[in-house]
């Protein structure tokens, strides 16, 4: 096979980090199946790429995510739909949180770095 020169567009990219600012948490989908005796378990779903495979067997699908040291779980539905929708809510919860908890509140009017009309006149003259 012919090779084509490279053109413009072609052309290797260099290495680009993320915003060191950028947010962003992990929650995974677990199911929680009865199995022999009747005893609960959880269970992780397997995954091609970055879909899972989902589990035949009657159960809950759960939440996990982590908070520090602390693993979190919350109860995400019964269908694979639910479960999808619910892990994008919380992700979306997350992010918020985390971005929120890192935001000083807007400065009051007083507080501005505006300078006001008679000082500035009087600055100028």
């Amino acid at each position: 096979m012919a090779q084509h020169p490279k053109r413009a567009s072609q052309e290797p990219r260099a290495y680009q980090p993320r915003p060191s600012g950028t947010a962003r948490k992990r929650i995974r989908i677990t199911k929680k199946v009865r199995i022999a005796g009747g005893v609960w378990k959880f269970i992780s779903l397997d995954r091609i790429g970055s879909r899972y495979v989902w589990d035949k067997r009657p159960g809950y699908y759960f939440l996990e995510w982590w908070e520090g040291r602390k693993r979190k779980r919350e109860r995400a539905g019964i269908t694979p739909n639910e479960a999808l929708e619910a892990q994008r809510r919380k992700q979306h919860e997350l992010v918020g949180e985390l971005i929120a908890a890192g935001k000083a509140p807007p400065p009051s009017p007083d507080e501005g770095s505006a300078t006001p009309i008679a000082n500035a006149v009087e600055m100028c003259i």
